[in-house]
This record gives C-alpha cells, sequence and structure tokens, in this order.
C-alpha cells in the first residue's frame, strides 16, 4: 500500500472510550507526512539527477562515435597525406579517449554520489520506520499497563468501602 504525504495527513482513525490523544495524534500524522513528503522531493531529486547524468554520458558516447567516424571518413578522403591524417586521428583519439575517460569518470562520480545519496535516504527511512514502531510499541505497553492498574483501583475501593 502506498502512502502519500496528503493520505498521511488526512487519515482518520475512529475513537474509543480509551482512544489516544487527537490533537497529538494528528500533530504525529502531519509530522510523518511532512518528513515523507521531504523524502520523496530529495528522491525525485536523486533520480532526476540520475538521469541527467545518463543523459550526459549517452551524449559523450555519440560524440565520440561521431569524431571516430570524422576521423575515419577524414583519412579516405585524404589519401594522398595518409601519413598527416594517420597522426592527426590518433591525436584527436587520444584526446577523445582522455575526454571520453574523464566523463565516463566524472558521470561514475556523479552516480556513486546518487547511489549514496539514496543509501542514506534508505537509512533514514530504516530509522524512522524503527522509531514510529518504538513509538506504536510503547504506546501499547503504556495502554497494557493502564488495563492492568485498572482492577487494583477497583479492588482497594471495594476494600475501602467495607
Amino acid at each position: 500500500m502506498s502512502l502519500s504525504p496528503v493520505d498521511i495527513a488526512r487519515h482518520e482513525f475512529s475513537r474509543s472510550f480509551r482512544g489516544y490523544d487527537v490533537g497529538e495524534v494528528r500533530g504525529f500524522l502531519e509530522a510523518v507526512a511532512s518528513e515523507l513528503a521531504q523524502l520523496q522531493v530529495n528522491l525525485s531529486q536523486a533520480e532526476e539527477a540520475a538521469r541527467g547524468a545518463e543523459k550526459q554520458l549517452k551524449s559523450f558516447r555519440e560524440m565520440e562515435k561521431n569524431l571516430r567516424d570524422a576521423v575515419v571518413n577524414a583519412q579516405q578522403g585524404m589519401s594522398d597525406s595518409r601519413q598527416q591524417v594517420e597522426r592527426e586521428r590518433e591525436t584527436i583519439l587520444a584526446e577523445a579517449k582522455i575526454e571520453a575517460d574523464r566523463i565516463l569518470l566524472e558521470g561514475e562520480r556523479q552516480m556513486a554520489k546518487i547511489r549514496e545519496q539514496i543509501r542514506e535516504m534508505q537509512v533514514q527511512k530504516e530509522t524512522f520506520v524503527e522509531r514510529l514502531r518504538y513509538l506504536h510499541n510503547s504506546h501499547g505497553w503504556v495502554l497494557d499497563l493502564m488495563e492492568k492498574d485498572i482492577p487494583k483501583n477497583t479492588n482497594e475501593q471495594d476494600s475501602q468501602a467495607t
């Protein structure tokens, strides 16, 4: 079940005689909705950055391919100056390789950074879920204690009345 921040903020719980404080639940739901909205924004930004890096990498690969094709065409068109063309081709290929390596390295750095951000968001999510689980359990423990305490008070009142 996928929850949006709006789903969380607008969720209504049924009321019971010994229910939770409505204001406290509402405040907590708003805080959870806010946190979820921020995490969704962060994830969206990270995904957009990854898509941009992939597009840029694809563009650079196409540029490298185009450069290689241009070198081959120049070599075929200038057969009388084959040595000169050969030196130019080697120079262009070396520069293209250096530039492609630089671009690939930068793309890999960006991808590593994005992966680290995703890992950090996953840790934040796990921490948040753990805190929420602890809060849920602790409220259950408080209710259990309160329910165990009720018979004692009833017995004490009965003994005081006699």
